[in-house]
Parts: structure tokens; C-alpha cells; sequence
């Protein structure tokens, strides 16, 4: 989850130092170990906390088969060096869990692990598993979002317990909200896809890969397919290689105008299946449960058809009242229970519902059935995508003899837009990694042609657009490809397509746009306005 850190170090090497203190304190048995032959897992609860506020670590350990009599973690402070030994608070035959409770803010890293297992001692060094995989952050207390505590996790199907928390639960299912008439005053649902982690968090690992890209991946699907819906816009809130804060990709969805916020993740820890969290049944901006519950069946039964187990659309809550409750009645009282995650608890409180898709398990079979190449990733997106487009009333908009849609792609390693009418160009650029960027007007079947051309002499190649044959001529002479009829320009003027150039740039040297305010920040930022460089339809 977005909050946690489930880290699987299947082949994250440790090199073996001495570490005179753990070594000294198991006796001359001990012997140094590499992690990538005893650690199998480190579970970090949060990747931020404040002080005063309990964090778990757990740690896998390959199989002891003596079992784990004994064991100490060792903890360090990146700002003083500052040592801290956290006693053993519970063990199986294949895991190990520290509590800890920190008084100061600081940076801590695990150190070293020493452990006995029967008549075996041994002492792992964590000095060379990357940063991310074994630090945490302790911050003052109205710094952080902490470590929710007294948590509560229940589906559907929950015992009695979490059924007395939600008594009304039966009755808000059966109301029903009109999700149509939920987008914008123009007809624009606008949709915040949150890809988890990124940057230099790249959520859990295994296998060889990253919870961060294959989010990315199933993002680029997910909006790829949501834009062929009439009606809808899609938001992402980071870019490829940050890793925001989640308040801050709440803030940016928010700020956007966004209707729903969907974050995408990657389970881990040895599970089955795919699971939906959405907003638990509050009287506070209930909507955020009603269609956030909604939400989560419909994205559950479309990912259920492509095989992967259903495990089922759940609530998790934080009873801190006060502190994470909300305030219903705008009096002051906070409710007794909150949302726990992030995302969902920072959706509500902006005035949207938010869920959390954990697509299946990347440490199980799941990783090879539906996680271990692009094409499956953006199987898991187009499913999210129908699923939304299903609770949302939307239809994909039929072709239409007179028009043609004109899709719109972004290269960001050249920087370069490149404009289609060719869906299977569209789909094979989005699988090479260009970004979707949705429609970006409609073309005329006939009209003035519209050439295409191709400078194949600068790194990464570039595309070129014109209607002039004398422009055209001369490029081919200065050996750009000409790659014939792009799409036709109308006669009739109706809908005007902005040229401008970049002077510094050698690729993506032209922008094409018929939005003026668009084309307005460009000039701002020092590009030249060249005119109109053709016409597009209404």
C-alpha cells in the first residue's frame, strides 16, 4: 500500500562485514551472513511517521529449521550515527517483527540483524541494500501522516465486530447515486490516475522488478483506453520518475478539478489475487463511499475476467478520534472512525472518492501470470479503464463518416509530439513508451492534404506537418523522408490548429494545438507563434 514498504530482496546482495558488536554479543559462533542468502523480505509499516507513534518492521528469513529462539535489530540514525537495539517482539520459523517507538526526529536505517536459530548464530549486514529498501523517516508530530494505529480491515463479507462500526451499511448499499450527473458543468468527467510510488521509492520488488514501473505501465494503458470515452479526461498526478508526497497528489488532483481518484498499486507478501480499498460508510461527503464502493466491485469483476482472483472490495479505518476522524456535522465533533490510507482519507477530505487497486501479487504466481510483461500490465489498465467508464454511464464515441479522430502521443525522452489517426500506430507508440495525451481535434476525410515528413538525421528522429508543398519540397531536399498524407486540412475553416517552434530545441522543434490558451503559455515560455497551420472539423 502507499503508505508501507514491502520490499523483496531476491538477489539484493549484501557484502559480508564484520560488525564487532552484534558478533561480540552472539559469542565466537556467530558468523557474518549475505542478506541475499537469509533475508527474503523487510517490511517497513511506514515509510514516515511522527514521534511518539509505533512503527513495525518485519523481516523474512529463509526458512531455521531449529525455529527463531533469539533476535536483535539494529538500528541507526543517518544525522548522529546513533545506535538502537530493538528487542525481539515476535517470531515464526520464517519471519521476524520489531516494534519501535521513537522519541526524536531523525532518519533511521536497519543496521544489522543478529539472530540464533537452535545452535546457529548469525549476523546480517544492511549496509549495502539500497536506501529505500531499509530507512525511514521520523518527523515532528504535525509533520508527518504517521502510523495509523487501533486499525480495523473488513470487506463485504466482515464479522460482527466491523459490522457494528458500519450498522447503516445495508442501507447505504441500497441507495443509488446517478453517476452521470457527477462530472462538469461542461460535460467532462475528469479522472486522477495516481500510478504508486515512482522516483526513488519504487515500492515493492521482486523478481526482477519494480512496483513503480508496473504502475506507470498500467497507467499509460489506463488512460490510453479511458480517452477513447466520450466525456472524459484523465489526471495524472506524477511524473515518471518523482515520487510526490500523497497529500501532494491529492492537492494536485484537487487542484485539477478532479471527479474520482484512482491510485494503481502492485500487492506483495506471497498473496493470491487482486483486491479494491474505497472509502468506509460515512456520513462525511458520503458520496466518497457510495461511489467509491462502486468503483471498487466494478474494477474487481473486470480484472476478475481476465483470471485473477477476486479478494474482494474492502474498508480499513483508524479509530484516532480527532486526529484522523471526520468532522460530519461541521461542529467540531469528529466522528469516531476514519479512513486509514492516505489516499483514500486525503480523496474524502478534497470532496472526492478515492480508491486504492492492488492489481495482484508481484512475489506469488501472480507475477507470471498477469504482472511479468507489458503487454499483461496493460491488460490489468484497459480493465481499469472499462470498469470506470462502466460506473460512469460513459460510451466510446462512434465513428463518424465525416470526421476523424486526431490522437495526440508525447515522447519524453525527445520531447517530440506526434499526431495520428491510425489507432494501431497509437497503441504501438503507447507500447514503446509514449504517453497518451488524448484527442487532439478532429480531421475532415478530405479536404487540403496535410503532409507528413521525417528527419531521420537527429537523435531520436523527428516529425514535421505542413500543408505547403514548397515547405514540403524543401525539406526533402535537406533529406527529411516524406511519409505522404498525414490527414486533410478543412476547407471550411471551422476549427483552427496552431503552429508554433521552439527555437532551442532540436527535437519537438513544432507544437500543434487549437487550444489558444495553450498556445498563449507557449509563446510565454519563449516558443513563436507561426499562425494556423491548417484546420480541423467540430
Amino acid at each position: 500500500m502507499s503508505i508501507s514498504r514491502r520490499i523483496f530482496l531476491s538477489g539484493a546482495a549484501a557484502a559480508p562485514v564484520a560488525l564487532s558488536a552484534a558478533t561480540e554479543a552472539l559469542g565466537a559462533e556467530a558468523h557474518i551472513v549475505s542478506s541475499e542468502d537469509v533475508i527474503e523480505f523487510v517490511y517497513i509499516d511506514s515509510a514516515s511517521l511522527p514521534v511518539g507513534e509505533e512503527q513495525h518492521i518485519a523481516l523474512g528469513l529463509a526458512a531455521a529449521a531449529d525455529g527463531i529462539a533469539t533476535a536483535e535489530l539494529t538500528l541507526r540514525t543517518e544525522e548522529t550515527s546513533e545506535l538502537t537495539v530493538l528487542p525481539l517482539a515476535n517470531a515464526s520459523d520464517s519471519a521476524v517483527l520489531f516494534s519501535f517507538t521513537p522519541e526524536s526526529a531523525a532518519t533511521y536505517s536497519l543496521s544489522s540483524l543478529s539472530y540464533t536459530a537452535g545452535e546457529a548464530s548469525a549476523v546480517v549486514d544492511f549496509s549495502d541494500c539500497a536506501s529505500p529498501v531499509r530507512t525511514f523517516a521520523v518527523c515532528a508530530a504535525s509533520e508527518g501522516e504517521g502510523m495509523l494505529t487501533n486499525v480495523t480491515t473488513f470487506n463485504d463479507a466482515a464479522a460482527a465486530e466491523p459490522q457494528t462500526v458500519c450498522a447503516d451499511e445495508d442501507e447505504l448499499l441500497s441507495e443509488e447515486v446517478d453517476l452521470t450527473t457527477l462530472s462538469d458543468a461542461s460535460g467532462n468527467l475528469l479522472i486522477a490516475l495516481n500510478p504508486g510510488h515512482g522516483g526513488n521509492d519504487s515500492g515493492a520488488t521482486s523478481n526482477g522488478a519494480r512496483e513503480a514501473d508496473m504502475t506507470w505501465a498500467i497507467y499509460q494503458a489506463c488512460r490510453a483506453e479511458l480517452e477513447l470515452y466520450s466525456g472524459v479526461k484523465v489526471f495524472c498526478t506524477r511524473t515518471q520518475n518523482e515520487c510526490p508526497t500523497l497529500q501532494e497528489r491529492v492537492n494536485r488532483a484537487k487542484g485539477a478539478g478532479c471527479d474520482a481518484y484512482v491510485s494503481l498499486h502492485i500487492n506483495a507478501s506471497g498473496g493470491i489475487g487482486a483486491e479494491v480499498y474505497y472509502p468506509y460508510n460515512s456520513s462525511y461527503n458520503k458520496d466518497a463511499y457510495t461511489v467509491g464502493k462502486s468503483l471498487a466491485d466494478s474494477i474487481l469483476s473486470e480484472l476478475n475476467k481476465l483470471g485473477i482472483k477476486n479478494r474482494g472490495s474492502k474498508v480499513r479505518i483508524i479509530d484516532e478520534v480527532g486526529r484522523y476522524g471526520y468532522d460530519s456535522n461541521g461542529d467540531g465533533k469528529y466522528d469516531t472512525y476514519a479512513d486509514y490510507y492516505g489516499d483514500i482519507r486525503y480523496s474524502r477530505l478534497a470532496g472526492m472518492p478515492g480508491i486504492i487497486v492492488e492489481h495482484a501479487f508481484i512475489d506469488s504466481s501472480d507475477y507470471y501470470n498477469y504482472l511479468n510483461t507489458t503487454g499483461k500490465l496493460q491488460a490489468l489498465g484497459r480493465a481499469d479503464a472499462t470498469a470506470i467508464a462502466k460506473v460512469y454511464g460513459l460510451s466510446k464515441e462512434a465513428d463518424d463518416p465525416n470526421r476523424i479522430k486526431m490522437y495526440r502521443l508525447y515522447n519524453r525522452y525527445t520531447g517530440e509530439h506526434f499526431y495520428t489517426s491510425s489507432t494501431a500506430e497509437r497503441v504501438n507508440l503507447i507500447d514503446c513508451g509514449w504517453s497518451s495525451e488524448g484527442i487532439a481535434w478532429r480531421a475532415p476525410k478530405s479536404g487540403d492534404p496535410v503532409y507528413r515528413l521525417y528527419n531521420p538525421n537527429v537523435s531520436g528522429g523527428d516529425h514535421h506537418y505542413t500543408t505547403s508543398a514548397d515547405e514540403l519540397i524543401d525539406l526533402v531536399n535537406r533529406d527529411w523522408r516524406h511519409e505522404g498524407i498525414g490527414w486533410y486540412s478543412d476547407s471550411s475553416k471551422a476549427v483552427a490548429v496552431y503552429r508554433l517552434y521552439n527555437p532551442n530545441a532540436v527535437t519537438g522543434t513544432h507544437h500543434y494545438t487549437t487550444d489558444s490558451a495553450e498556445r498563449n503559455s507557449l509563446v510565454e515560455a519563449g516558443w513563436k507563434d507561426e499562425g494556423i497551420g491548417w484546420y480541423g472539423v467540430k
